[in-house]
Parts: structure tokens; C-alpha cells; sequence
């Protein structure tokens, strides 16, 4: 695997090269990046590992220092369900090979779904659902990756140009713009959705509050007609309306709220979009400069 990286790198001598990586391939992308020389790693554009054991402690001293330099640039993310059982030698105190992400998963069903990203959730944008600290890292190199592109891109077009038009310089603010607003959205989407599932428990546990009441008060006043029973339990301020229908009207409320700023800014990234893709569309030397580009 090592020699494989270093083949395609000196092949390629001018490419940025990614690494992906599942199971026993993590372990060998992790082991091919420790293997570089520390300034290789500028070539590197990126390296995401998926369910592989953790090879840290194999590593020698020269690699664990490609390791800490690797993973300073932040571009190496190593995604961990543990709920399988193959990605072993994780821990709060253990070094790792990229940047740690825990994924928020769900139980696949067998060890081999489990395994082959059964268990992977995603949001509504197809994010990978992890924890606080894998949203705020993917957003941080999803931005970073764009804005390098924007500025080979503007590179690019000032070289061939003799500098940039009105109109490329218009069309690359709104390119930074719509990278920006779609890195802001993914580091705060983690928040959303854990809002989204608080509320959503709360409003689980309103339902079964009030059942819970009525099955205490029906067995201690066996002999009450059901009347009577929430007659009861009406003098002593439980009721339907305030144990279960206003809680969950009130979280309900506050789902809908959080659907309208994701609405809002799904809307705003579609717009941005479109402007964009409009204003291709009427200028066409400058869609052919960024086709050539």
C-alpha cells in the first residue's frame, strides 16, 4: 500500500492525491500515509478511513511524527461505528491515524451489515450523522477544500486574462459565498438534529407520562369510575392537557421551528445556486474559461 501511494505520487507528479479506505484497506491507507515523508504530505488532499483497527502503536517513531504533522493539517478523518466489531484499539487515550469521528449509529442487525456501514445514519442532506466534533472537522475541510479550488480557479482566469473580468469576479464571490453558507450549515447541523431529538423524546415521554398516571390512579382507585378518577387527578393539576397535549404541542412547536431554519437555508443555497448556474448560462465565454479552467 505504501508503495502503491508513492507510485501514484510520483506518477502524477502534479496531482493532489485522496485516500479512501474500508476495514482491512483503512489499515493499509493509514499505514501508507505514515509512511510518507512529512513534506508528501502537502500532496495529500484528503484521507477518510472507515472501520479499521487502529495501527497507531505499530507505527515506528518516524512514522508517528508523519502522523502528529498529518494530523495538524486536518485532512484525515477516521470514521468509527462502535458498534462493529472489526475497528478495535480506539480510545480517549490512544493516538490515531486522522482525526477521530465517532458516527451516531444505529444497530444493522448482524456483524457483516454492521460492518460494511449498515449502521451509518444521514441527514436530510446526506451528511454522515456523527458526534459534535466530526460535523465541526467535516465542515471546516469541505470549506477549505472549496476555497482552495475557488482560488486556483481565480488563479487561473487572472493568468489567462490579464486579470478578471466584472464578471468573473462576481461569479467567484458567489461561488466563496455559497461555500461559506454550506460550511456554516453543516457545523451547525449537528446541533439541529440533536435539538430534533430532544424534542422528539420529550414528546415520547409526555405520551407515556400520562399513561403511566392513569395506570397508577387506576390500580390505587380500583374502585372509582374512570370519571372520578380524573376528576381526582384534576384537583391535584394532572391532567391530559397539562401532562401530555401542552408539552408536546410546545416541543411539536419547536420541531417545526427547527425544520423552518434548515427550510431556510436549503432555499437560500438553492438560490445561490441557480444564480450562479443563470449566470453561466448568459455568459457563455466565461462558462467555457471555467470549464477550461
Amino acid at each position: 500500500s505504501a508503495d502503491t501511494l508513492q507510485t501514484a505520487m510520483q506518477t502524477y507528479p502534479n496531482a493532489k492525491i485522496y485516500v479512501y479506505a474500508h476495514s482491512l484497506g483503512s489499515m493499509n491507507g493509514q499505514y501508507a500515509l505514515a509512511n510518507l515523508d512529512q513534506e508528501e504530505l502537502a500532496r495529500i488532499g484528503g484521507a477518510y478511513f472507515y472501520q479499521g483497527p487502529n495501527i497507531y502503536s505499530t507505527l515506528n517513531a518516524k512514522q508517528k511524527t508523519t502522523v502528529s504533522a498529518l494530523n495538524k493539517l486536518g485532512i484525515a478523518y477516521n470514521f468509527i461505528d462502535e458498534k462493529d466489531l472489526v475497528p478495535i484499539g480506539y480510545g480517549a487515550r490512544h493516538e490515531t491515524v486522522g482525526q477521530l469521528i465517532l458516527v451516531d449509529s444505529k444497530d444493522a442487525g448482524s456483524i457483516g451489515k454492521q460492518h460494511m456501514w449498515g449502521g451509518y445514519q444521514y441527514d436530510q442532506a446526506g451528511n454522515v450523522l456523527t458526534d459534535s466534533a466530526g460535523y465541526a472537522a467535516l465542515a471546516k475541510q469541505a470549506t477549505k477544500e472549496k476555497l482552495a479550488g475557488l482560488a486556483h480557479l481565480k488563479h487561473v482566469l487572472a493568468t489567462s486574462g490579464g486579470g478578471l473580468s466584472g464578471a468573473e469576479e462576481i461569479f467567484l464571490d458567489a461561488a466563496e459565498a455559497l461555500a461559506l453558507t454550506e460550511g456554516m450549515k453543516l457545523t451547525i447541523q449537528f446541533e439541529l438534529n440533536a435539538l430534533h431529538k430532544t424534542y422528539q423524546k420529550a414528546i415520547e415521554n409526555a405520551d407515556e407520562l400520562w399513561r403511566d398516571t392513569l395506570h397508577d390512579a387506576r390500580t390505587i382507585g380500583e374502585t372509582l369510575t374512570e370519571g372520578e378518577i380524573l376528576e381526582a387527578l384534576a384537583s391535584g393539576g394532572a391532567t391530559e392537557t397539562s401532562i401530555r397535549t401542552k408539552p408536546k404541542a410546545m416541543y411539536q412547536k419547536k420541531i417545526a421551528k427547527l425544520k423552518s431554519i434548515e427550510k431556510d437555508y436549503e432555499e437560500l443555497l438553492t438560490n445561490m445556486k441557480k444564480a450562479m448556474a443563470k449566470q453561466l448560462e448568459k455568459d457563455q465565454e466565461l462558462a467555457r474559461q471555467i470549464e477550461k479552467a
